[in-house]
C-alpha cells in the first residue's frame, strides 16, 4: 500500500436498520471467501460520495486493531469491526484529495480534530498554499519587500514570509541579508492581505517610534 494512500471511513455508509438486505448479504458473503468480492461491491453501493471529513481520515498503519480487513479494491476497503461485530466501509483517498479536505476544513479545524498524520500534511499544505499566494502578491505589486517603515535614521524595515517558522517576519535588510527584528505567527485561516494587515498593526503596536512610509500597497 502506498504511503500516500489514506482511508476515509464513510460515515453511516451501512445503515443496518434501513438496509437489512444489504446487511444480510454482507453477513452471508463475509463467511464465504468466494463471495468476498461480492461483499465489497455490495458495501460500495452504500457510498454516496459524501465529502470526506478530516476527523475520520487515517493512514493504513493507523487502522484500529479490532478491525479485520475483509476485502479491498482500487477504491474501497471493507472491514469487520470484531469488537462490535459491524461492518465499516473505507474509501481510499489520494494525498491530493486529502489536501483538498484539509483546505476545506481550515487550520483551526485540523488542529482540533485531525490526526497527527493529517496535521503533518496540513502543515505542508498550508505553507505551500500561503507561499504561492504570497509570491503572487509580490509579483502583483512588483515588490521585493512588503512594507517599509523608517525611523529617525531613515532605516527601512520590511516584512517577509518564513514558511519554516509559520510566521511573517519584520526586519531590516543588511549586507549580510535579512535581519529579523520580530516574528508574527501566520493565521492560515486568513488570506495574505489580512495577515499582512495584522502584522502591520502588531509592528505599529510594538514599535510606535517607527513611521510607515507608504503603507501596504494592496
Amino acid at each position: 500500500m502506498s504511503d500516500k494512500t489514506y482511508y476515509y471511513r464513510v460515515e453511516n455508509a451501512i445503515d443496518y436498520n434501513a438496509d437489512d438486505k444489504i446487511h444480510e448479504a454482507l453477513d452471508e458473503s463475509i463467511h464465504s471467501e468466494p463471495h468476498y468480492a461480492e461483499a465489497i461491491e455490495i458495501a460500495k453501493s452504500c457510498d454516496k460520495g459524501s465529502k470526506p471529513y478530516i476527523e475520520t481520515i487515517i493512514k493504513p498503519k493507523n487502522m484500529p486493531e479490532e478491525e479485520l480487513i475483509i476485502n479491498q479494491d482500487e477504491t474501497h476497503l471493507l472491514v469487520l469491526d470484531t469488537q462490535y461485530n459491524t461492518f465499516e466501509l473505507y474509501r481510499k483517498l489520494t494525498e491530493d484529495e486529502v489536501k483538498d479536505a484539509i483546505r476545506e476544513a481550515g487550520a483551526w479545524s485540523v488542529e482540533q480534530n485531525g490526526s497527527d498524520d493529517i496535521k503533518d500534511l496540513a502543515k505542508d499544505t498550508f505553507r505551500e498554499d500561503f507561499s504561492i499566494k504570497f509570491d503572487r502578491w509580490l509579483n502583483a505589486n512588483n515588490r521585493d519587500a512588503i512594507m517599509e517603515f523608517d525611523n529617525a535614521d531613515a532605516t527601512f524595515y520590511y516584512f517577509r514570509y518564513n514558511a519554516e517558522k509559520d510566521a511573517i517576519e519584520f526586519g531590516d535588510i543588511t549586507n549580510a541579508g535579512f535581519k529579523t527584528e520580530e516574528s508574527i505567527p501566520v493565521d492560515y485561516d486568513l488570506g495574505v492581505n489580512a495577515n499582512l494587515e495584522a502584522a502591520k498593526e502588531k509592528m505599529e503596536e510594538l514599535h510606535p517610534e517607527l513611521t510607515p512610509s507608504g503603507g501596504l500597497h494592496m
